[in-house]
């Protein structure tokens, strides 16, 4: 009989204690929610996208003809200068063409000379003249373009810079125009990323751009707009180039990760507002509108409406609010279960030295 006594005695408390009234005189229960302050960041919107380090100038070099790779005097790796000869094809059927160019050229040359020689004298005809005289231009430009055909068994490098990738080897037979070597000019480096459409079409909005690499620690470039596509790839994803603004100092080499954070200055026509980092559960929405709850100091919640600036890949959202949010409480976790005017009671804040109240 005392223990049911005792019972019913602890149950009245948890009843009074976890219920109160509304006006109807219904009982309600108090929701235990948990807690934060929002936290003020820099005015401006900022975005982080991870990117790479690029050349300013990769060319893909190949030879003008086809044939069989005699040598390439190159390596992964070198570097070389434009207008170096880096590679030959086996030229020995462009050479025996250019002798039987050479041999018909001298025999249509000679007698082109006869018949001009004639025609000044008055004795051909104007039309043998003229045969003569077209024949001589089709022979020369058919010479020279057996000439140039055994030139462009010799490969050249277009532009200074190293090589990175062989792509054809000696022995192996090509086609004109088959890619035979890449080449990078890694003393210009860019920094490439792929933002979403949603940070593209704002992209004249963002006005400066800074980039760390983890193999330089405590160490921030400064990059400037350097070119984007308009065109997105299969993942809906835009291609934008930045160049570092200092180029004297030792720059990163191609190929590196780096990290982007690109960064636009507040609207002066929003003037008025402020950006705050809450986390991404204390965010509520009906419709097409956002609110977080503000708790007073009676405990009732209060709706806010907030606008989304972006999400963070450590599950906070940085918001704008009309409303000041400097010392004010919000609930940080099950927001969608409430409504505006209600009371709440809130949960005591972990202690970062007492985890799990074990103190």
């Amino acid at each position: 009989m005392k223990r049911y006594i005792f019972t019913i005695a602890v149950s009245a408390i948890v009843s009074m204690t976890g219920c109160r009234h509304n006006d109807n005189g219904d009982n309600i229960a108090i929701q235990p929610v948990k807690t934060c302050s929002p936290v003020a960041t820099q005015s401006g919107s900022r975005l982080i996208f991870p990117g790479k380090t690029v050349s300013d100038d990769k060319v893909y070099t190949a030879f003008k003809v086809a044939g069989r790779i005699a040598s390439l005097n190159v390596k992964e790796g070198d570097r070389v200068k434009a207008g170096q000869t880096i590679g030959r094809l086996d030229d020995t059927d462009y050479r025996v063409a250019l002798d039987a160019v050479e041999a018909e050229y001298n025999s249509v040359r000679s007698e082109a000379e006869r018949v001009i020689a004639l025609y000044n004298e008055n004795a051909t005809t104007s039309v043998a003249h003229d045969k003569a005289v077209y024949g001589l231009q089709q022979i020369t430009a058919k010479l020279q373009h057996a000439r140039n055909q055994l030139n462009d068994t010799r490969l050249t490098a277009p532009a200074s810079g190293e090589i990175k990738k062989i792509l054809r080897h000696a022995g192996e037979v090509v086609g004109a125009g088959t890619p035979v070597l890449e080449i990078v000019d890694n003393s210009t480096p860019l920094v490439e990323i792929k933002i979403p459409a949603a940070a593209f079409a704002r992209i004249k909005d963002y006005t400066s751009y800074t980039c760390t690499f983890d193999v330089y620690p405590g160490k921030t470039f400064s990059l400037r707009p350097f070119a984007e596509q308009s065109v997105a790839n299969a993942n809906q994803l835009y291609t934008i180039k930045l160049a570092f603004d200092n180029t004297d100092m030792p720059l990163p080499s191609v190929g590196m990760s780096t990290t982007v954070e690109m960064r636009t200055d507040s609207d002066s026509s929003d003037s008025d507002s402020s950006l705050w980092l809450v986390p991404s559960t204390a965010l509520a929405g009906t419709g097409d509108k956002t609110y977080i709850y503000t708790i007073a100091a009676d405990s009732i919640v209060h709706m806010t409406e907030v606008g989304v600036v972006r999400l963070t890949r450590d599950g906070e959202a940085e918001i704008s609010s009309a409303s000041p949010l400097d010392g004010a409480m919000i609930v940080a976790a099950g927001a969608g279960n409430l409504r505006d005017g209600v009371k709440v009671k809130p949960l005591p804040q972990t202690s970062p030295t007492n985890v799990g109240n074990q103190l």
